[in-house]
C-alpha cells in the first residue's frame, strides 16, 4: 500500500513545466516574427522614401533641362535596342 500512496503524491499534470516552457517558447516565437515583420516594414517604408526623393530629384533635372532629358532618354533607349540586337545577331539564347 505504500507504493499507493507515492503514487498518489505524484502531480495530477506531470507534463505541466513541459507546458510552461512550451508557452514561452511560443511568445517568445511569437516576438521575434512581430519583431521581423516591424523590421520588413520599417525597410519599405525606407524604400519608399529614397524612391520618392529619387523621383523628385528626376523631376527637378527633366524641369530644370527637358530638351536635354529627352535626348539623353533617346539616346539610352538606343543604346538599349542595339545590344538586343547585338544579342539577337550573335545567335545567343535568351533563357
Amino acid at each position: 500500500m505504500a507504493d499507493d500512496a507515492e503514487i498518489s503524491n505524484h502531480p495530477s499534470r506531470p507534463t505541466a513545466g513541459a507546458d510552461e516552457a512550451a508557452a514561452d517558447d511560443a511568445n517568445a516565437d511569437k516576438a521575434y516574427a512581430r519583431n521581423a515583420v516591424n523590421q520588413t516594414g520599417r525597410k519599405i517604408m525606407s524604400f519608399e522614401d529614397r524612391a520618392a526623393e529619387w523621383h523628385a530629384a528626376c523631376s527637378k533635372r527633366i524641369a530644370a533641362d527637358p530638351v536635354k532629358s529627352v535626348l539623353l532618354a533617346a539616346a539610352g533607349g538606343a543604346l538599349l535596342a542595339g545590344l538586343l540586337l547585338a544579342f539577337d545577331r550573335s545567335g545567343c539564347r535568351w533563357p
